[in-house]
């Protein structure tokens, strides 16, 4: 809807309202059929795992195809290109994600639907060990996800779905190399293959630049390695990865020649299976170590320099029923365990606990009734 000056009638704010709304019901309802049923009757929305089921929340899912035509060589500048999402660039080799009118801290962040958010600060949310050629789609969760991720979903929840996660990938290599002005270069790639009984997936990438100003150059190094293998009743899942990024932080914090070094560690182990018909499970354990450096003044550490490390660790179990073909029901809970160290900031602990349940009622292409409880722990000191 067109911004009106200050200052206009009310009656020509209502004339304009009506022509919004008439601009709106004239695009054809073809169209925006095909919209929505582009990805849910073909992908599994796993960032509606928790959820008794899709539709009764804004989805978007940008999948693997759709990346390879966008300018993007990171997945801050997918994210980016997303409606309803804000990203903030400190670097290009870090960014703060935002969404829909929240703050940083209301965005929570999933790998193959484990947390990576950090504990110390939202600046390190996206500070991931995932190379790009590594992602095989990127889930959007808009607005409160709250009822079944906590406190730091209520603006809303990315999850970031690595290849090979739903399944086993087929055999592919690739290797790719780019360059560009202020001495930007990179080369990355990526192997998935068959070792026996055990899908493997690998991958590495590193770019660098002199920065397009003082003190804006940066490195990112970043690299993961997956195993499957089907198991029983389901497929379990390995996967670890690191990430390494330097750069120069030139008057994000305040008008000083900062720079800063952050490292992520990951590693993760998930179960999915089908324990009985009409219910489908998953259990998985994960953990993730972060460090940050960080130099108030380049040239002058002494002046002001910080080190914190952060580790946190968590657990999961959650089962999806479908009691009838239009009741479906999930029911879960989580652990967690987070410890930082700050030379400048101090010392911080926070253990949580959540219990969560949700039912819908409807089935596809009808109205849809879904309601929900959880009950969160959080103990701090």
């Amino acid at each position: 809807m067109p911004v009106l000056p200050h200052g206009c009638s009310r009656s020509s704010r209502l004339v304009a309202g009506v022509l919004a709304a008439l601009i709106f019901a004239a695009v054809p309802r073809a169209a925006s059929a095909q919209q929505r049923t582009t990805m849910l009757d073909t992908v599994q929305v796993t960032v509606s795992s928790r959820s008794a089921g899709t539709g009764v929340r804004s989805e978007e899912v940008i999948t693997r195809e759709e990346i390879a035509r966008l300018p993007a060589r990171t997945i801050a500048d997918v994210l980016d290109d997303a409606l309803g999402v804000e990203i903030m660039g400190r670097s290009p080799a870090q960014a703060d994600i935002a969404m829909r009118g929240s703050s940083t801290t209301q965005v929570l962040v999933l790998v193959d639907g484990v947390r990576v958010n950090d504990l110390q600060t939202e600046h390190a949310n996206l500070d991931l060990a995932i190379p790009l050629a590594d992602v095989e789609r990127v889930e959007i969760l808009r607005g409160s996800g709250s009822t079944l991720y906590g406190p730091d979903a209520a603006g809303g929840v990315v999850n970031i779905i690595t290849a090979g996660h739903d399944g086993a990938a087929a055999s592919r290599a690739s290797l790719r190399a780019w360059g560009g002005s202020f001495g930007t270069g990179g080369a990355s790639g990526s192997l998935a293959d068959s070792v026996g009984d055990f899908a493997i997936q690998a991958s590495a990438e590193h770019e660098r630049s002199d920065g397009h100003r003082a003190d804006t150059d940066y490195g990112v190094t970043q690299a993961s390695l997956a195993a499957a293998r089907a198991l029983g009743s389901g497929r379990l899942r390995a996967r670890a990865g690191l990430g390494v990024r330097s750069f120069g932080a030139a008057d994000f914090y305040a008008t000083y020649p900062s720079y800063e070094r952050t490292r992520s560690a990951t590693a993760s182990l998930r179960y999915d299976f089908s324990p009985a018909d009409r219910v489908r499970a998953s259990l998985t354990a994960s953990t993730r170590r972060h460090s940050d450096d960080y130099v108030l003044v380049r040239d002058d550490p002494s002046l002001y320099h910080n080190r914190h490390r952060s580790w946190q660790s968590g657990l999961e179990a959650i089962a999806r029923v479908a009691l009838t073909p239009g009741l479906v029901a999930a029911v879960g809970a989580d652990a967690s365990d987070a410890r930082l160290s700050s030379e400048r900031l101090g010392d911080r602990e926070e253990k949580r606990g959540a219990l969560f349940a949700e039912a819908t009622l409807g089935g596809a292409g009808q109205a849809r009734l879904a309601g929900g409880a959880d009950g969160l722990v959080i103990h701090q000191r």
